[in-house]
């Protein structure tokens, strides 16, 4: 995959929940649909983001005109434009046909999952896209999006008590007494003449074994 074409995060609400998300009431509000819909066909309208760059060594204004462009072969395709986003000119991490900067544009659409191929042999072919990609975003209810924020609030609390049990585990390992370690005792030294007296000990003690 381009590195110029890394995804960016399409924030839409909460910037804790997933940035590649929205929900169907917040998609109703973009595209006046009050829920994901189908065609009488039968085939499901799925919902999509592209992301394109145009040339780099044209002015604002054309580039304007060009995404405009872009986004009409959307709509003709029988797309519909949910949220419209121009980044404007970016520098590109390495060189794309001699061009070094390039205008960014981000769409959201949604079209019917037959029709997508045609748009993107469309956009393959057409000279003043430069890079294009088009993936697919999921639309989720209030319901799910509540459930996943509830998810991580768990999860973050759970690693926030053990963590705090940690720090008090050390805390109390840190203020525990020190334990005295005793010192061997070790024999007071024998003079010559108990060292004599233990020594014939022992010799009457082996004559008697013998």
């Amino acid at each position: 995959m381009c590195p110029e074409l890394e995804r960016k995060q399409v924030v839409l609400g909460s910037p804790q929940r997933d940035p590649y998300s929205i929900s169907t009431d917040e998609f109703s509000l973009l595209s006046g649909y009050a829920k994901p819909t189908y065609l009488f066909s039968n085939h499901m309208i799925k919902h999509y983001e592209l992301l394109y760059i145009l040339p780099g060594n044209k002015t604002e204004e054309e580039a304007q005109a060009m995404a405009q462009a872009v986004r009409a072969i959307v709509k003709q395709q029988d797309g519909t434009i949910v949220k419209e986003d121009f980044w404007g000119k970016r520098k590109l991490a390495y060189e794309i046909n001699h061009l070094s900067h390039g205008f960014y544009d981000l769409v959201l659409f949604q079209i019917e999952s037959t029709k997508l191929q045609a748009l993107e042999n469309i956009l393959r072919l057409n000279e003043d896209v430069v890079r294009h990609q088009v993936t697919s975003f999921i639309v989720k209810s209030a319901e799910q999006l509540a459930a996943e924020e509830r998810l991580r609030e768990r999860i973050a609390a759970r690693r926030q008590a053990d963590k705090e049990k940690e720090v008090a585990s050390a805390i109390v390992a840190d203020n525990a007494p020190a334990v005295p370690v005793a010192e061997p005792v070790l024999a007071a030294p024998m003079d010559s003449a108990q060292l004599d007296k233990k020594l014939e000990e022992i010799l009457e003690d082996d004559k008697l074994d013998v």
